[in-house]
């Protein structure tokens, strides 16, 4: 099983409504555990691994991204968790944290990426 999700709030540690704080970091680590919780009856009994996607924002803090750094903090936190629960029954939880990429959601106003990459 392999779950992703990623959204951002710029400066959210200082600005944003509480519905914004709610979709950056509430909603996704909801439905991470949800969709863990859905496969795991269907995993007992067999060997197998449950991938998560974070970021490099869990290995250290980024600035202008408290909210999100927090939201991917949450989500190798429960990894980490699960498999030390899990292990014993074959199930290994990995957590993958790739660096960053030029992408739109990177790139948009308050991300910390730019077109021309390292200098």
């Amino acid at each position: 099983m392999l779950h992703h999700r990623g959204c951002n709030l710029g400066l959210a540690s200082r600005s944003g409504s509480d519905l914004e704080l709610e979709r950056v970091v509430v909603r996704p680590s909801s439905g991470t555990v949800y969709i863990i919780r859905t496969a795991l009856p269907h995993m007992l009994g067999c060997e197998g691994d449950v991938v998560t996607l974070a970021a490099e924002a869990e290995r250290r803090g980024l600035p202008y991204l408290a909210v999100f750094c927090a939201s991917k903090f949450g989500q190798v936190g429960l990894t980490r968790a699960l498999d030390h629960e899990l292990r014993e029954q074959g199930i290994r939880c990995t957590n993958i944290c790739p660096g960053g990429v030029a992408t739109n959601f990177a790139l948009e106003q308050g991300g910390v990426r730019t077109t021309e990459g390292p200098g």
